[in-house]
């Protein structure tokens, strides 16, 4: 099944009956019962139109990929307020103004990483947790350099250097990027931190962007989850708070990847430096245990203060350096085993599968509807 994979789960561009793979036709119920002459489903858009069909009613946007673009989405239906929107996405909207003529229905997204490695990886391959040779306290992957990466990388080169796995790749920086960097270097609660890597090159993994995607995508075998007891997420979105001319807002979230999902079926414990609230999300609505983990996970909490998160994340990984290794490997390990167990069972995947076809009524009946 990998070839149905490669070119779906890493990016698509879907706006018509015509361009909708089998892949999608799968996984969406509702596209089998759909009235394509009033009708048009934009999944997993890559760039949002900026125009509709004349004939278009009604239209389904689904969120996944590089990011869930609901900005353009929302001044989309702006344009367009005689049609119908049905945003499906995986994530909370919190207090996000939607316009009057969007319909938010939660939609499972995010498992699809999930999907993919039982496709298409050997899961008797993945090594137990109980089985696990812990040789380094903290891991930290980053090939993009990005604001809070950087910052990941900073704390974990102060605090626990010699214990830590860790690459920066330092790559595809552009000014946007150093200047986000520089503003977390500059603050005074990171500013003591060691920030000499910063221009350099650290790479003991094997990342290529020569390979294809779906290699470096599937690479959980590397000591940042073999050998470590705590990976850092380093996901692609961790801020939460926007301040914008028009009003302040808690950012739609989480937004997760593979980053996330390869310490949970690994056995590693997950630290978080996504968006806020991933520990919340992923127990209510992927009831996986994180709960169980031995961490001070009250920085995850922290919604509207993505600067004060962090430095209570920083806190935190201070206070994870001065365990004992063995007591913080025992302290988090009966927790690890518990979510490696439910994520390489193939009746959680068909759980968050069926969770789907329930949502699929809720889009038919909105398609269906004469509004």
């Amino acid at each position: 099944m990998t070839n149905q994979w490669v070119g779906n789960i890493v990016a698509n561009n879907v706006n018509s009956v015509h361009s909708v793979t089998p892949f999608w036709k799968t996984f969406y119920g509702f596209l089998k019962d759909i009235n394509w002459s009033n009708t048009q489903i934009l999944i997993n858009c890559d760039g949002v139109p900026t125009h509709l069909k004349q004939t278009t009613k009604k239209v389904v946007f689904t969120s996944y990929g590089e990011s869930p673009r609901y900005p353009e989405l929302m001044l989309l239906a702006n344009s367009y307020p005689e049609v119908n929107f049905i945003w499906l996405a995986d994530l909370e909207v919190y207090d996000y103004l939607l316009p009057f003529n969007v319909t938010f229905v939660q939609y499972r997204h995010w498992y699809i990483w999930l999907e993919y490695f039982h496709d298409c990886i050997l899961l008797e391959q993945i090594p137990k947790v109980k089985n696990k040779v812990i040789d380094y306290r903290f891991s930290s992957l980053s090939f993009k350099g990005r604001q809070w990466r950087a910052l990941m990388t900073a704390a974990l080169h102060t605090y626990s250097k010699a214990e830590s796995f860790i690459t920066w790749h330092n790559a595809d920086s552009v000014d946007l990027d150093i200047h986000y960097i520089e503003t977390v270097r500059n603050d005074s609660r990171f500013s003591s931190l060691d920030w000499d890597f910063l221009r350099s090159i650290i790479v003991f993994d094997e990342w290529d962007m020569k390979k294809t995607p779906m290699q470096c995508i599937s690479n959980y075998k590397n000591p940042a989850y073999e050998k470590s007891a705590i990976n850092i997420n380093n996901e692609t979105d961790s801020n939460s708070w926007y301040c914008t001319p028009q009003g302040s807002y808690t950012r739609p979230g989480p937004y997760l990847t593979e980053k996330t999902w390869k310490p949970l079926i690994t056995g590693t414990v997950l630290l978080n430096s996504g968006q806020a609230s991933t520990y919340k999300f992923l127990e209510q609505q992927y009831q996986l245990p994180c709960s169980k983990y031995n961490l001070h996970m009250d920085y995850d909490c922290i919604i509207n203060d993505d600067f004060g998160r962090f430095a209570k994340l920083v806190e935190e990984i201070k206070r994870l350096s001065l365990m004992p290794l063995k007591e913080l490997v025992d302290a988090n390990i009966d927790a690890c085993q518990a979510i490696q167990d439910l994520v390489l069972d193939p009746d959680y995947v068909n759980s968050l599968k069926q969770f789907n076809k329930t949502q699929d009524y809720l889009v038919s009946n909105f398609l269906h509807k004469n509004i």
